[in-house]
């Protein structure tokens, strides 16, 4: 075991005035890690792991001589990838079983095409979209909000968001986050769309220097009832999760056409896919507005096509029980899933104490 994972146990147990020293010397892990179950060993990791081995060997070290079932969320759209990903997971998952002959994984897959490619390789894999694990509790319709705004738009600032596209949109709300490396593409689109309401900022103006914050996620729902339509436009990405939210909410979509899975829970009375053209999303947004959608019609086709994802991967746990000669009532397996997010940040040396 490495002798920081045990150091770190151990500080885990002292007086948060010595444990801190022992942190501050050997810093804590962290990775996007749940367990599942500790009996058997079932854990939710991205499918990525393999990007950063500095931060997940460890991790797999620690825990090499456990059965484990690793359940991996896919967050991005593998198959848009630009080089030969299937060698590349075949290779890491050979790697992986010589290594580690205990640990089993199951992807998840956001579409037919990510399936297509995790049979090409001989993986397991199941197709749940992992936008099937947000909070519907959170995002939903709330009665007696003033819509405010003809659309919206829920994104990172980066390239790959496109909000160019949005910009012949008159009545605009934004809400966005920032990484480090997209000034100059903060600047080309806080032009182009100085006519929306930036709901980041005091002013609603994008002045980044002045008063910016992020928005925390419980009160995103509530921009979003405020609005008439989402939008989705970037041309790669996951399954984006703001697509989800947006129909949990009751709001039609208006998208481009994509990979990443995200049009898995569209359908055509209530999410239209247009080109990627201002002019073509600006129809679309009109459109919308003149079919005059109800919103809960909109979030109950969306929670049965969320019941259904939710489905097979509670059958995947439970599958996983059986094979070990084990049981798990349904609901109980719901409650382990669902109970808390799915896909946390976690301390690595904890989760590896708790298998």
């Amino acid at each position: 075991m490495p002798s920081n994972f045990a150091l770190l146990r151990i500080a885990d147990r002292l007086p948060w005035r010595i444990a801190r020293g022992v942190r501050h010397l050997f810093p804590p892990t962290h990775g996007h890690c749940s367990v599942v179950s500790t009996d058997p060993a079932i854990v939710a990791i991205p499918e990525d792991f393999y990007d950063e081995p500095g931060l997940w060997q460890p991790f797999f070290d620690a825990i090499a001589k456990t059965k484990v079932h690793f359940i991996c969320l896919v967050l991005a759209d593998i198959e848009g990838y630009d080089w030969d990903y299937k060698k590349h997971l075949s290779r890491v998952l050979n790697e992986h079983k010589r290594r580690y002959p205990n640990h089993h994984f199951t992807f998840l897959a956001n579409d037919s095409a990510q399936e297509q490619i995790f049979a090409g390789v001989g993986a397991s894999s199941v197709f749940v979209s992992h936008n099937a694990l947000v909070d519907e509790n959170l995002f939903t319709i709330r009665e007696g909000c003033v819509k405010k705004h003809d659309a919206i738009y829920n994104a990172v600032m980066m390239p790959y968001k496109r909000h160019v596209l949005a910009s012949k949109i008159g009545s605009l709300a934004v809400v966005t986050y920032f990484k480090p490396g997209h000034e100059e593409y903060f600047g080309e689109i806080k032009s182009a769309l100085q006519h929306a309401t930036w709901l980041n900022f005091p002013t609603r103006a994008p002045v980044k220097s002045d008063g910016y914050r992020p928005i925390p996620k419980n009160e995103i729902p509530l921009y979003l009832n405020e609005a008439k339509v989402g939008l989705c436009l970037s041309e790669r990405e996951g399954a984006m999760f703001a697509s989800i939210e947006y129909l949990l909410c009751g709001l039609p979509i208006v998208s481009t056409p994509s990979s990443g899975g995200r049009d898995v829970f569209f359908e055509p009375d209530y999410a239209q896919i247009v080109e990627p053209t201002p002019d073509a999303v600006q129809r679309g947004v009109t459109d919308m507005l003149e079919r005059k959608i109800p919103a809960d019609h909109i979030r109950q086709q969306t929670l049965r096509k969320i019941s259904e994802h939710r489905g097979r991967i509670i059958e995947l746990v439970i599958e996983i029980y059986q094979k070990q000669g084990m049981r798990i009532e349904r609901q109980e397996a719901h409650s382990r899933l669902f109970s808390h997010p799915l896909y946390q940040v976690s301390e690595l040396h904890q989760i590896a104490a708790a298998l």
